[in-house]
């Protein structure tokens, strides 16, 4: 669990066919208030990215900003959030 409510984060990983940006900025605030902006390549997982979140953050305003590009046209790849829970595959 995270307590700190004000801070940003951004990072970037690059596999053999995805390049990946993950950015969050948090903000103080008394409740939970989470936006997620995500590519429409995994919008159908947009629930389950809001709960891991929700269960790692306790409280702020949250925006999440998910960017992936595909560096040239393979299989399908497999991305995971934390762990093996949730994750992400895409076609």
């Amino acid at each position: 669990m995270i307590y700190s409510m004000t801070g940003f984060g951004k990072s970037q990983k690059e596999a053999q066919e995805l390049q990946i940006r993950v950015e969050v900025k948090t903000l103080n605030s008394k409740f939970t208030d989470l936006f997620c902006r995500l590519p429409k390549s995994i919008s159908a997982r947009e629930i389950e990215i809001r709960n891991f979140l929700t269960q790692q953050l306790e409280r702020g305003k949250i925006e999440l900003n998910v960017q992936i590009q595909k560096n040239h046209e393979g299989g399908k790849s497999v991305f995971y959030l934390r762990g093996k829970s949730p994750y992400i595959m895409l076609n």
